[in-house]
This record gives C-alpha cells, sequence and structure tokens, in this order.
C-alpha cells in the first residue's frame, strides 16, 4: 500500500471514531461482522462463479423494468422529465460510479434550491463530499473554501474542481474568525453530525453580517422510513433488526429513538434557534415527497444493508458503461423517479408532508466593515488561537497543536491534530512531503 492511500485510510476512520462516541455504536459490533462475513461470502461465490455478476445484473434489470411498467399503467410517460434528466446525466457525465438512485434523486431535489444561491467572494462549503453536487449546482463558480471532515473525497474534489482552497473542518469546531463568510452552504451534511446544535452556532458564527447561510434537514418522515429495520422487526427478527437500528444510528441518516429530541429540531425550532441567533429573512422550503423517499430510500438500505453496489460497475470501461446504462439504468430514472421530481413540489403542497427541507437566513445587519481573509485567518479549532504555516504545517500560536498540510489540502481538525502526533518521525516527514 502507498503511503497515501495509507493516509487516506488512516484519515477516513475519524468518521468511525466519531460513531464510535456514540452509546448507540456500542452494541453494533456483532452485526457489523455478520453484514462483513455475508458479504465476503458473497464476493467469494460471485467470483468463483463468473455468470454470477450477470445473474445479479439480470435481477436488477428485471426490478427496474417492472417498476418503469408500473410508471407506465400510472401514465408516467406523460409527465416530461424536463430538467431533471440533464442533472442526472451531468452528474454521471462527472462519475459514473457515483449512480446511487439516493444521490442522483436528493441532487436534483436539492438543485432547484441551490442553482440560485448566490456564491458571493468569501464563500464556504461544508461537508462537500466528492464534490460532485456542488459541481453540478454551481458549475464553474468556485467558494472560498470547500471542506469535508475526511481527506479522501476532498483529493477527489480537487481533480474535478478549481475552488480556493480545500481544508478538512469538523462542523463542530470551524477554525475562522467570526464574520469571515458572506456565504455559507452546509448540502446533506447538518444531520450526519452528533452535535448538530453545535455545528448549528459554529455555522451562524463564521458568517458575515449581511451573508446567507444555506443549509437542508430532514424530518421526522426521513427518520422513521427504514425499509429493512422496518420488514426486519415486523418479521420477527428482533435481535438483528435492533443490531441493525444501531448501526444504521452510528452516523447515517437517522438517530436513536432516544436521541431524536436531543439531535434534532422541527422546521419551526429551527426557525427561532436560528432568529436568536441573529439571523432574519428565514426561508423555509419543504421538499422531498413520501412517495419518492419510499422509492429513494429502499434502494440505498438495500444497497447498504448488502455492503453490495446497487448497480453493476457503470464505470467508463465496462461492458455495462454505454447501451445497458441508458436503454436501462438511466430510462428507469427517467422514466419512474423524474417524473416524481418534477412534481415533488406540487405533491408536498398538496400532502403537507415533507421529508426533508431548505433553510436559508440572513444574519441581520449591515455587511462587515472589513471581512477577514480566510487563508489569512484561520484558527486553532481547539482555543481559537491563530495558526501559522510552519515547514508545511500550521502551528498553534498559543499551545503549538500542528495540523498537517497534505498536498495542498489543511487538515486542521482536532482528529488529524491528534493522528499526525501520534505518527513516527518518518511517517510524519512523507505525510508533509505530500
Amino acid at each position: 500500500m502507498s503511503f497515501e492511500n495509507m493516509c487516506i485510510q488512516d484519515a477516513e476512520t475519524h468518521i468511525l471514531k466519531s460513531k464510535r462516541e456514540s452509546a448507540s455504536f456500542q452494541s453494533t459490533n456483532h452485526f457489523s461482522r455478520n453484514i462483513e462475513e455475508i458479504s465476503d461470502r458473497l464476493k467469494g461465490y460471485v467470483s468463483s462463479h463468473k455468470n454470477m455478476t450477470d445473474i445479479h445484473a439480470e435481477r436488477l434489470f428485471q426490478t427496474f423494468a417492472i417498476l418503469e411498467s408500473f410508471a407506465k399503467y400510472e401514465n408516467w410517460y406523460g409527465k416530461p422529465a424536463g430538467k431533471t434528466e440533464n442533472i442526472f446525466r451531468s452528474i454521471l457525465a462527472t462519475n459514473r460510479a457515483i449512480s446511487s438512485p439516493l444521490f442522483l434523486i436528493l441532487t436534483a431535489l436539492n438543485h432547484r434550491v441551490l442553482s440560485d444561491l448566490e456564491i458571493k467572494s468569501s464563500s464556504l462549503e461544508l461537508g462537500t463530499g466528492m464534490g460532485i453536487a456542488s459541481k453540478v449546482h454551481f458549475e464553474s463558480k468556485s467558494f472560498s473554501v470547500v471542506s469535508d471532515p475526511g481527506l479522501s473525497p476532498l483529493l477527489y474534489t480537487r481533480s474535478i474542481s478549481s475552488h480556493e482552497h480545500y481544508m478538512t473542518i469538523d462542523a463542530r469546531h470551524i477554525p475562522f474568525n467570526e464574520g469571515t463568510f458572506e456565504t455559507v452552504l452546509a448540502e446533506n451534511m447538518l444531520y450526519h453530525v452528533p452535535e448538530r446544535g453545535k455545528a448549528l452556532q459554529e455555522m451562524a458564527r463564521v458568517t458575515a453580517r449581511g451573508g446567507v447561510l444555506c443549509f437542508n434537514d430532514i424530518n421526522d418522515i426521513a427518520r422513521k422510513e427504514r425499509p429493512w429495520y422496518n420488514l426486519l422487526k415486523k418479521s420477527g427478527f428482533s435481535n438483528t433488526s435492533k443490531e441493525m437500528l444501531n448501526f444504521l444510528n452510528s452516523g447515517s441518516r437517522y438517530r436513536a429513538e432516544s436521541d431524536c429530541e436531543q439531535n434534532f429540531s422541527s422546521q419551526e425550532s429551527l426557525k427561532a434557534e436560528l432568529k436568536e441567533l441573529g439571523f432574519e429573512d428565514i426561508k423555509i422550503i419543504p421538499y422531498f415527497s413520501k412517495s419518492l423517499l419510499s422509492l429513494a430510500y429502499y434502494l440505498f438500505d438495500s444497497d447498504f444493508l448488502l455492503k453490495t453496489n446497487t448497480l453493476p460497475d457503470f464505470s467508463k470501461d465496462s461492458a455495462y458503461s454505454n447501451e445497458v446504462f441508458d436503454q436501462i439504468y438511466l430510462n428507469f430514472m427517467n422514466t419512474v423517479c423524474a417524473p416524481l421530481i418534477e412534481q415533488d413540489e406540487e405533491i408536498v403542497s398538496e400532502s403537507k408532508e415533507n421529508a426533508y427541507f431548505f433553510l436559508v437566513a440572513r444574519k441581520a445587519g449591515g455587511q462587515n466593515a472589513a471581512l477577514n481573509k480566510c487563508s489569512e485567518e484561520i484558527k486553532c479549532p481547539h482555543d481559537g488561537s491563530r495558526l501559522l504555516e510552519k515547514n508545511r504545517c500550521l502551528v498553534c500560536e498559543k499551545h503549538g497543536h500542528e495540523f498537517p498540510i497534505f498536498k495542498g489540502i489543511s487538515m486542521v481538525t482536532p482528529y488529524y491534530q491528534e493522528w499526525f502526533k501520534n505518527l513516527n518521525n518518518s511517517d510524519r516527514k512523507e505525510v508533509l512531503r505530500g
């Protein structure tokens, strides 16, 4: 394994470490091991039977065909895919490996709000992931800082974009001064943070007076939509269903029942919370109908449970890359999912039920007299003191904490500071050489 891959692998464990801080994670080890064993057996069986991949693809394509026939029966063919089809193609043109139905659906829905968001000269995106959704929404526009808690997705993000700075950031400890950014965006991020209240306060703190904060969150409908968990529980698999719920709670889109009030707020309570944090012109945009959610989450959880890809390999050199992809999978997405996306606003308005919502708010007051230059004002996430660049590290002026800079990405989180400190001298030097 190359040292770069080792760095990425070690860096990604910070997400697992964060999950383990939750009590709900403690009882998941047995379930997790069982899933890994099942996955290994499946992979071994497939590798010893050359036709298994084709059989899997055939069964999957039959499912798509059945759903498409249902859509035809419901006359969904008469409802055009509109702009949604172009968004699907834009995502898949960037990376066909990112072809999960849930990702495509959520990105297309989010685009309806984010395509109109103004990215000002001082801007921050939290939880960018691999940067594909951001690239679709904003095309060639760049942020001052794009960030994610993990190093690996940022390395990919940098390969497909041209933002000013790339940083690993823990949303609970944003390493910038108060009022640094005129635009702060967190897409599909807040509901993954263990202490979302703390993250919200931090996002509000770094938003400049007159600046805009934009993020999305989920409602109870999304947290309670657990297709496989509900099936297992109703079928009498009490231990398995309980362990699966804890496994999903350890970092997925929903928390344990006892945590819900602590980790999530209603749309109205969030609005009140932002008012207390100094925001006005607060707009809540409900979206993601229950019908579309049920379809998307079923496909997502089936993939997550079995630890296998819902779809065959659709990468550039795959046998499935052209005719099969266009005629079966993309046709399914355009016929079954796109009409629901195009009608989402209408369906949500009529049903009064939405799984997700966006919140867009402006911080009260005029623009800050002098916005801080984010490249010059990076702060230690531990104590808020200034970080100075020294020997390819950012060093805390007050306590000497060191945050490595790896391949131009500043790793400014408490996790990476601890990770870097525990490396031996040889490995530390190799990290800094990038």
